[in-house]
Protein backbone atom coordinates (compact mmCIF):
# COMPACT_ATOMS: atom_id res chain seq x y z
CA UNK A 1 0.00 0.00 0.00
CA UNK A 2 2.67 2.30 1.00
CA UNK A 3 4.25 1.89 -2.75
CA UNK A 4 0.88 2.58 -4.17
CA UNK A 5 0.69 5.47 -2.57
CA UNK A 6 3.97 6.79 -3.27
CA UNK A 7 4.03 5.56 -7.12
CA UNK A 8 0.27 7.50 -7.39
CA UNK A 9 1.36 10.59 -5.58
CA UNK A 10 4.59 10.66 -7.70
CA UNK A 11 2.27 9.93 -11.22
CA UNK A 12 -0.46 12.24 -10.62
CA UNK A 13 1.06 15.24 -8.47
CA UNK A 14 4.47 15.25 -8.45
CA UNK A 15 5.68 14.55 -11.71
CA UNK A 16 2.71 17.06 -13.78
CA UNK A 17 4.26 19.74 -10.83
CA UNK A 18 7.94 19.12 -12.40
CA UNK A 19 6.80 19.53 -15.99
CA UNK A 20 5.29 22.55 -15.03
CA UNK A 21 7.97 24.22 -13.27
CA UNK A 22 10.39 22.53 -15.81
CA UNK A 23 8.28 24.62 -18.69
CA UNK A 24 8.12 27.93 -17.15
CA UNK A 25 11.82 27.84 -16.21
CA UNK A 26 12.80 26.68 -19.56
CA UNK A 27 10.78 29.68 -20.92
CA UNK A 28 12.09 32.30 -18.26
CA UNK A 29 15.80 31.66 -19.45
CA UNK A 30 15.07 32.69 -22.93
CA UNK A 31 13.42 35.24 -25.10
CA UNK A 32 11.40 32.92 -26.85
CA UNK A 33 7.83 32.55 -27.12
CA UNK A 34 6.06 30.38 -24.04
CA UNK A 35 4.31 27.75 -25.26
CA UNK A 36 1.44 25.25 -23.99
CA UNK A 37 2.29 22.09 -21.84
CA UNK A 38 2.96 19.18 -24.18
CA UNK A 39 1.10 16.02 -23.46
CA UNK A 40 -0.52 16.34 -20.23
CA UNK A 41 -4.07 17.06 -20.90
CA UNK A 42 -4.86 14.16 -18.70
CA UNK A 43 -2.25 13.55 -16.50
CA UNK A 44 -2.17 15.10 -12.47
CA UNK A 45 -4.74 15.33 -9.83
CA UNK A 46 -7.99 17.18 -10.25
CA UNK A 47 -6.51 20.33 -9.23
CA UNK A 48 -2.90 19.71 -11.60
CA UNK A 49 -5.10 18.87 -14.34
CA UNK A 50 -7.16 22.45 -13.92
CA UNK A 51 -4.03 24.34 -13.56
CA UNK A 52 -2.40 22.77 -16.43
CA UNK A 53 -5.46 23.80 -18.46
CA UNK A 54 -5.42 27.77 -16.82
CA UNK A 55 -1.86 27.43 -18.02
CA UNK A 56 -2.47 26.53 -21.29
CA UNK A 57 -5.46 28.85 -21.60
CA UNK A 58 -3.29 31.65 -20.58
CA UNK A 59 -0.34 31.01 -22.51
CA UNK A 60 -2.75 30.68 -25.65
CA UNK A 61 -3.71 34.28 -24.77
CA UNK A 62 -0.49 35.85 -24.24
CA UNK A 63 0.59 34.60 -27.74
CA UNK A 64 -2.71 36.19 -29.37
CA UNK A 65 -1.70 39.56 -27.32
CA UNK A 66 1.57 39.21 -28.66
CA UNK A 67 0.63 38.80 -32.44
CA UNK A 68 -1.40 41.60 -32.19
CA UNK A 69 1.59 43.27 -30.79
CA UNK A 70 3.89 42.45 -33.05
CA UNK A 71 1.53 42.95 -36.25
CA UNK A 72 0.62 47.21 -34.89
CA UNK A 73 4.54 47.54 -34.64
CA UNK A 74 4.75 46.10 -37.80
CA UNK A 75 2.45 48.66 -39.36
CA UNK A 76 4.06 51.52 -37.28
CA UNK A 77 7.13 50.58 -38.52
CA UNK A 78 5.75 50.73 -42.64
CA UNK A 79 3.82 54.08 -41.72
CA UNK A 80 7.61 56.04 -39.68
CA UNK A 81 9.44 54.83 -42.45
CA UNK A 82 7.41 55.45 -45.57
CA UNK A 83 5.66 58.85 -44.49
CA UNK A 84 6.87 62.01 -45.88
CA UNK A 85 5.82 63.66 -42.99
CA UNK A 86 9.48 63.83 -40.17
CA UNK A 87 8.15 61.61 -36.72
CA UNK A 88 10.80 62.20 -34.37
CA UNK A 89 10.23 61.45 -30.56
CA UNK A 90 11.78 63.42 -28.04
CA UNK A 91 13.04 63.67 -24.49
CA UNK A 92 11.06 66.54 -22.61
CA UNK A 93 14.55 69.31 -23.03
CA UNK A 94 13.87 68.30 -27.41
CA UNK A 95 16.96 66.19 -27.34
CA UNK A 96 16.25 63.49 -29.27
CA UNK A 97 15.55 60.04 -29.13
CA UNK A 98 14.43 58.69 -32.72
CA UNK A 99 13.87 60.22 -36.11
CA UNK A 100 12.12 58.68 -39.21
CA UNK A 101 14.14 58.45 -42.72
CA UNK A 102 11.68 61.67 -43.78
CA UNK A 103 14.74 63.58 -41.94
CA UNK A 104 16.88 63.75 -45.03
CA UNK A 105 13.96 64.95 -46.95
CA UNK A 106 13.19 67.51 -44.55
CA UNK A 107 15.91 68.72 -42.99
CA UNK A 108 18.69 67.52 -45.02
CA UNK A 109 20.12 65.49 -42.08
CA UNK A 110 20.04 61.68 -42.29
CA UNK A 111 18.08 59.87 -39.41
CA UNK A 112 21.02 58.48 -37.42
CA UNK A 113 22.53 61.45 -37.28
CA UNK A 114 19.59 63.23 -35.47
CA UNK A 115 20.12 60.61 -32.35
CA UNK A 116 20.77 62.71 -29.22
CA UNK A 117 20.91 65.99 -31.53
CA UNK A 118 18.38 68.72 -29.43
CA UNK A 119 15.93 69.69 -31.62
CA UNK A 120 16.48 73.45 -30.04
CA UNK A 121 19.88 73.72 -32.05
CA UNK A 122 17.95 73.73 -34.96
CA UNK A 123 15.64 76.42 -34.08
CA UNK A 124 15.97 79.78 -35.58
CA UNK A 125 16.77 82.27 -32.50
CA UNK A 126 13.39 84.02 -32.98
CA UNK A 127 11.17 81.02 -32.25
CA UNK A 128 13.32 79.85 -29.93
CA UNK A 129 11.19 80.59 -26.68
CA UNK A 130 8.06 80.00 -28.70
CA UNK A 131 8.88 76.26 -29.45
CA UNK A 132 10.13 75.79 -25.90
CA UNK A 133 7.24 76.65 -24.56
CA UNK A 134 5.16 74.28 -27.13
CA UNK A 135 7.39 71.67 -25.61
CA UNK A 136 6.62 72.50 -22.03
CA UNK A 137 2.56 72.38 -22.77
CA UNK A 138 2.69 69.26 -24.46
CA UNK A 139 4.96 68.08 -21.30
CA UNK A 140 2.32 68.70 -18.97
CA UNK A 141 -1.17 68.55 -20.71
CA UNK A 142 -2.84 65.25 -22.76
CA UNK A 143 -3.74 67.35 -25.66
CA UNK A 144 -1.62 67.63 -28.71
CA UNK A 145 -0.05 71.38 -28.88
CA UNK A 146 0.70 72.78 -32.72
CA UNK A 147 3.53 75.22 -33.35
CA UNK A 148 4.63 76.85 -36.28
CA UNK A 149 8.54 77.63 -36.88
CA UNK A 150 11.70 78.01 -38.62
CA UNK A 151 14.14 75.40 -38.69
CA UNK A 152 18.04 74.99 -40.47
CA UNK A 153 18.61 73.06 -43.25
CA UNK A 154 21.98 70.79 -42.77
CA UNK A 155 23.14 73.14 -45.95
CA UNK A 156 22.53 76.65 -43.05
CA UNK A 157 19.49 77.74 -44.87
CA UNK A 158 16.08 78.04 -43.08
CA UNK A 159 12.37 76.54 -43.41
CA UNK A 160 9.24 76.82 -42.14
CA UNK A 161 8.17 73.60 -40.03
CA UNK A 162 4.73 73.04 -38.88
CA UNK A 163 5.00 70.29 -35.63
CA UNK A 164 2.35 68.73 -33.66
CA UNK A 165 3.49 67.76 -30.53
CA UNK A 166 1.95 64.62 -28.54
CA UNK A 167 3.21 63.92 -24.73
CA UNK A 168 3.38 59.46 -24.54
CA UNK A 169 5.00 56.96 -22.49
CA UNK A 170 7.32 54.50 -23.42
CA UNK A 171 7.23 50.79 -22.86
CA UNK A 172 9.56 51.53 -20.17
CA UNK A 173 7.68 54.17 -18.63
CA UNK A 174 10.08 56.33 -19.97
CA UNK A 175 8.31 60.28 -20.50
CA UNK A 176 8.29 61.29 -23.81
CA UNK A 177 7.19 63.96 -27.06
CA UNK A 178 6.31 63.00 -30.35
CA UNK A 179 6.48 65.08 -32.67
CA UNK A 180 5.42 65.07 -36.20
CA UNK A 181 6.72 67.86 -38.35
CA UNK A 182 6.00 68.66 -41.79
CA UNK A 183 7.02 71.65 -44.11
CA UNK A 184 4.78 74.78 -44.51
CA UNK A 185 7.72 76.61 -46.30
CA UNK A 186 5.49 77.42 -49.30
CA UNK A 187 1.94 77.99 -47.53
CA UNK A 188 4.16 80.59 -45.51
CA UNK A 189 5.36 82.28 -48.27
CA UNK A 190 1.96 82.99 -49.60
CA UNK A 191 0.62 83.58 -46.09
CA UNK A 192 2.92 86.46 -45.86
CA UNK A 193 2.47 87.30 -49.89
CA UNK A 194 -1.26 87.85 -49.22
CA UNK A 195 -0.68 89.76 -45.86
CA UNK A 196 1.95 92.26 -47.58
CA UNK A 197 -0.79 92.58 -50.69
CA UNK A 198 -3.50 93.40 -48.28
CA UNK A 199 -1.74 96.43 -46.09
CA UNK A 200 0.02 97.86 -49.75
CA UNK A 201 -0.87 99.71 -52.48
CA UNK A 202 -0.58 97.30 -55.36
CA UNK A 203 0.50 99.92 -57.77
CA UNK A 204 3.33 102.26 -55.34
CA UNK A 205 3.73 99.31 -53.08
CA UNK A 206 3.28 101.48 -50.48
CA UNK A 207 1.82 101.30 -47.01
CA UNK A 208 -2.51 101.27 -47.43
CA UNK A 209 -4.81 102.64 -45.11
CA UNK A 210 -5.25 99.17 -43.16
CA UNK A 211 -1.32 99.44 -42.31
CA UNK A 212 -2.16 102.95 -41.23
CA UNK A 213 -4.79 101.64 -38.53
CA UNK A 214 -2.97 98.68 -37.54
CA UNK A 215 0.21 100.72 -36.67
CA UNK A 216 -1.08 103.66 -34.96
CA UNK A 217 -3.42 100.90 -32.74
CA UNK A 218 -0.47 98.99 -31.94
CA UNK A 219 1.75 102.58 -31.19
CA UNK A 220 -1.33 103.51 -29.30
CA UNK A 221 -1.27 100.87 -26.98
CA UNK A 222 2.80 100.83 -26.68
CA UNK A 223 2.13 104.48 -25.18
CA UNK A 224 -0.84 103.46 -22.54
CA UNK A 225 1.61 100.60 -21.33
CA UNK A 226 5.09 102.93 -21.37
CA UNK A 227 2.48 106.00 -20.31
CA UNK A 228 4.91 107.98 -23.38
CA UNK A 229 3.49 110.39 -26.00
CA UNK A 230 2.45 109.22 -29.87
CA UNK A 231 3.31 111.74 -32.43
CA UNK A 232 1.35 111.84 -35.43
CA UNK A 233 2.16 113.91 -38.72
CA UNK A 234 -0.18 114.84 -41.23
CA UNK A 235 0.05 116.26 -44.73
CA UNK A 236 -2.38 117.51 -46.77
CA UNK A 237 -1.86 118.37 -50.34
CA UNK A 238 -3.96 120.98 -52.36
CA UNK A 239 -7.06 119.98 -54.07
CA UNK A 240 -6.48 116.11 -52.86
CA UNK A 241 -10.21 116.55 -50.74
CA UNK A 242 -11.75 116.40 -54.09
CA UNK A 243 -10.79 113.21 -55.42
CA UNK A 244 -11.53 111.84 -52.12
CA UNK A 245 -15.42 113.51 -52.49
CA UNK A 246 -15.95 112.18 -55.71
CA UNK A 247 -14.02 109.43 -55.91
CA UNK A 248 -13.57 107.79 -52.67
CA UNK A 249 -11.21 107.36 -50.05
CA UNK A 250 -9.91 104.32 -51.44
CA UNK A 251 -9.03 105.79 -55.08
CA UNK A 252 -7.83 108.89 -52.76
CA UNK A 253 -5.34 106.15 -51.04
Amino acid sequence: LVLLAIWALTRYLTLPLIALTRHITAYSATAGRIAPLPGVTGSGSGEVRALTTTFNALTRSLNDREESVISAMRKYQIITENSTDLITRHALDGSTLFASPASATVLGIPADEMSGLNIIELVHPGDTSRVQQAFHDAGTTDVSVTVAFRARLACGEYVWLESALRFMKSTDHAEEILCISRNIDERRRMEDKLHLEARTDRLTRLPNRLMLEERLELAMSRCCRDESLLAVLLIDLDRFKNINDTLGHRRGD
